[in-house]
């Protein structure tokens, strides 16, 4: 075998190498397309979804904040006031009684 035959049997390999290469590439970018397509389909509703919840969420807080927060806070400055009126009326009585 001459070295003219080994160079023709290499570059065979080299082209068959070359070609199984080209192919798997390109099955290598047909699954990502694939992938991306099957993400898109699966991403959306849950977005959707994390949305719907997200609007929840908020509706449920600003419920919570005009039917609780609020009066509570309402409630707890007025009994404040009452007990620094109490307070302000007792010390005043004292100082009336010891004069």
């Amino acid at each position: 075998m001459g070295l003219s035959e080994i160079r023709d049997i290499a570059v065979i390999v080299l082209a068959f190498i070359s070609a199984l290469m080209a192919f798997s590439v390109l099955f290598l970018v047909l699954a990502v397309v694939r992938l991306a397509g099957t993400l898109q389909e699966e991403i959306r509703p849950l977005l959707r979804s994390l949305t719907e919840t997200s609007n929840t969420v908020k509706g449920t807080t600003q419920f919570v904040s005009e039917a609780v927060v609020r009066p509570t806070a309402k409630a707890a400055g007025r009994t404040i006031g009452i007990l620094r009126f109490a307070r302000t009326l007792a010390a005043a009585v004292r100082r009336i009684q010891r004069t």
